[in-house]
């Protein structure tokens, strides 16, 4: 079995998940079909948490009625307080987490993957920003609801996000580089870093703005830029190599992230790089198979689960 991915879902409360039952699990070699282990996974037996329990999975997240607490409104973009409980916005206080959002009047397909931009344990509230371009985000706005159907919490916003545990971090000097909407992810991951933790921010406002950016990054300073400009894009060149980062997060469109992580790995080849998952979330379960991709040795494996390691 190929050890360079695991799942983002393995040993926690979600696992074994739906795939245990079709022999897809990302995890296990005997849940696909194989008469011996060799997974090399380190946690908890996920073969016999299935057998255990009756060979029943935990099944896949269900969605619930989460009211709107508060909106805040910036240009096109709005943010919105959701009322989830304390459990749920603990959870959701993980780098790269994810919820799925709908109103209630709508079918599953108006589902919309939506990174967590803030959470709020004591009130049991998260927040998440929410930019009108297509069909399912308008829809999803329109005329004001004051509840939403909330399904999550999902972890695999993200690839490389071990890089991002305030365990591994303590000590390191990270930095993170966003573009429009990728800055809720890193807002996220930013304003639970450690104290010793020094995380340096540079930030395209294009597609958020600039006050988005002072309200909820107001604790976590940055240097504005405008990555479509090739001048700036060699400050960012230059930052990475005054700066010996030991990690670099992007969190951007596909197209940055492929740009920046280019950088990043030609100035500092030993900094571990993290960066959003984009296209990927689909599902979230890995069960629809539109995240499906193969690898060149000919794994197949699901972006929206699986984690490079």
């Amino acid at each position: 079995m190929n050890l360079n991915y695991e799942c983002v879902d393995a040993g926690t409360e979600y696992c074994p998940c739906n795939l245990a039952l079709t022999g897809d699990c990302l995890t296990c070699s005997r849940l696909q079909g194989k008469e011996f282990c060799d997974c090399g996974w380190n946690g908890v037996c996920v073969y016999n948490e299935f057998v255990q329990n009756g060979r029943r999975t935990a099944g896949p997240r269900t969605a619930f009625d989460a009211s709107v607490v508060s909106r805040r409104k910036f240009d096109d973009l709005t943010v919105l307080e959701l009322a989830v409980g304390r459990g749920f916005a603990v959870r959701a206080s993980r780098p790269g987490s994810y919820v799925f959002l709908r109103r209630p009047d709508q079918r599953e397909c108006y589902d919309v993957p939506i990174s967590v931009l803030k959470t709020g344990e004591r009130k049991g509230t998260i927040h998440v920003a929410i930019k009108e371009l297509g069909p399912k985000s308008k829809a999803l706005l329109e005329d004001g609801p004051s509840r939403l159907e909330v399904r999550g919490v999902y972890g695999g916003g993200l690839q490389g996000v071990r890089y991002l545990q305030p365990g591994y971090l303590r000590g390191k000097r990270v930095l993170f580089v966003t573009k429009g909407i990728g800055a809720a992810p890193a807002l996220l991951t930013m304003q639970r870093l450690p104290e010793e933790v020094r995380a340096d921010w540079i930030a395209d406002e294009e597609k958020v703005g600039k006050e988005f950016l002072d309200v909820y990054g107001q604790d976590c300073p940055r240097e504005s830029v405008s990555l479509a400009q090739p001048e700036q894009l060699a400050g960012v060149r230059e930052r990475l190599k005054r700066g010996g980062y030991d990690v670099v997060a992007v969190m951007a469109s596909d197209y940055f992230v492929q740009v920046i992580c280019a950088l990043a790995g030609e100035v500092l080849p030993q900094a571990r790089l993290v960066w959003s998952n984009n296209a990927r979330l689909c599902c979230g379960e890995g069960i629809c198979g539109a995240c499906t991709e193969t690898t060149a040795d000919g794994q197949v494996i699901r972006r929206c689960k699986c984690q490079e390691v």
